[in-house]
């Protein structure tokens, strides 16, 4: 940490704070209580106040840390994720996860001081080098509280934070912009997938479904242009599971190393192949899976909105196969795989989830029922043209959303800098809050030396 200011003192968390009290929720004698999981927050939130009601009997193990008002929660699993939330009064004496740190402050601490300095650089350059794991990094409650914190008089804390959320109430007016114009983005995008590749702008006549009923729920399937089918997936194409990894299997002799795709490289109309894994296979196994370009991944499982989505292989890793949570398809057809995949991702989906299997965390869908899945099949050379024409369509969506995911990032930078700034004594409520909170984004200045 930088230099303390003059008349600021600095102090390990764990000396401003006190420890929140751990009890089975039985024991408060109600039946219901509200439960704050790790799953609860994605990212900083200000005020957490909705969070669900469980039965106290059924409350899992890790409910059993009692909340307070004025409360900060901090995820100590994957901190980078930055799971932290203020607790409002809706949840006073309420219940959290034990993978949360609950950070409760003294009288010489102010409750929103300290929830602002856990989202500071400052904090998370002491506290993220001591994740340890791979799978599901996490720090320690002990090393989060052992972490140091400036701070100066309760009178200027509070001043710190009246600043604070003016510049930040700013910031989330232009995030919740942001973030609105990609939704309004991802529903334009849908509206012209779906409108494309069901032929709704072609001026012929139309006609309805005749899929022979597979024993699925296939919904009111829109009519399509003369000459244009419905098929089933199994019926076009040669759909496939992939390899399960089996640990015990890893070190036998004859076996060979390729690289395998997983749900997370498998995306909505895109492959995320910036961390891809291997594992050990018989050769037999790595022949039988290798993808080939044109091949169209759909995943297996994951939140229920996910299920069939997928892209188009175009063979960016040699040798590669996929996990038995990727299926693949073939095509057998003229029918351009971007095609399919336009389609998978949208009709698709909605079918996948009315179709699909519920466990208590995961959905899924199984072989035998993606294979049922509905596709359309438009005349020989067809798909490849309304492809085409697709993407000219969909450049407009793209300029769109690339503009508000810069502005999110600018608001990030933004964030992170005022954050600093106010943590190091250089918020002062005047103009000039502005140039010192530019310096520090730019990374030039004064505020950075």
């Amino acid at each position: 940490m930088k230099a303390v200011l003059p008349g600021w003192m600095t102090a390990p968390i764990s000396d401003l704070t006190v420890k929140a009290q751990k009890l089975d929720p039985v024991e408060t004698g109600r039946d219901q209580i509200r439960y704050v999981d790790i799953g609860s927050l994605d990212g900083p939130t200000a005020v957490l106040s909705e969070v669900p009601e469980i039965k106290a009997a059924k409350a899992p193990s890790r409910c059993r840390q009692v909340i307070a008002a004025g409360d900060t929660l901090y995820s100590t699993v994957r901190p980078y994720l930055r799971k932290i939330g203020y607790v409002g009064n809706a949840l006073h004496g309420e219940f959290a996860s034990t993978g949360y740190c609950v950070l409760r402050p003294k009288d010489e601490i102010d409750s929103k001081y300290l929830f602002y300095f856990v989202q500071s650089q400052q904090f998370e350059d002491q506290i993220l080098p001591l994740q340890k794991g791979v799978s599901y990094p996490a720090v320690l409650d002990r090393e989060v509280k052992a972490q140091f914190i400036p701070y100066p008089a309760l009178t200027v804390q509070r001043r710190i934070v009246e600043i604070l959320e003016e510049h930040l109430s700013h910031l989330d007016a232009a995030a919740d912009y942001a973030s609105a114009a990609l939704a309004r983005a991802a529903s334009l995008r849908e509206e012209l997938i779906r409108r494309t590749v069901t032929g709704a702008d072609v001026t012929i006549p139309r006609s309805g479904c005749d899929l022979t009923d597979a024993g699925t729920q296939d919904g009111d399937l829109p009519s399509l242009p003369q000459g244009w089918t419905w098929r089933r997936l199994g019926d076009v194409a040669e759909v496939v599971g992939g390899v399960t990894k089996d640990s015990k299997k890893q070190s036998l002799p004859g076996m060979v190393e390729v690289p395998y795709l997983r749900v997370a490289n498998v995306q909505r109309g895109a492959l995320k192949l910036d961390e891809v894994s291997s594992i050990r296979v018989t050769p037999q196994k790595a022949q039988a899976l290798e993808l080939r370009a044109g091949d169209v991944l759909l995943n297996e499982g994951g939140d229920r909105d996910k299920l069939a989505r997928g892209w188009v292989w175009e063979g960016e890793v040699p040798n590669c196969i996929h996990q038995n949570h990727v299926f693949r398809a073939r095509l057998r057809i003229d029918l351009d795989p971007y095609f399919l995949s336009y389609t998978a991702n949208t009709l698709g989906g909605r079918w996948a989830e009315r179709n699909g299997k519920q466990s208590v965390n995961l959905a899924s869908i199984s072989l035998s029922m993606i294979r049922r899945m509905p596709v359309i099949v438009p005349p020989e050379g067809v798909s490849a043209r309304v492809v085409n024409e697709l993407r000219d369509r969909l450049e407009e969506v793209d300029r769109l959303e690339k503009a508000a995911h810069r502005s999110q990032a600018h608001s990030a930078s933004l964030r992170r800098a005022i954050l600093a700034a106010a943590f190091e004594g250089k918020l002062t409520g005047r103009h000039t809050d502005t140039e010192v909170i530019e310096d520090m984004v730019s990374g030039h200045g004064k505020a950075m030396r």
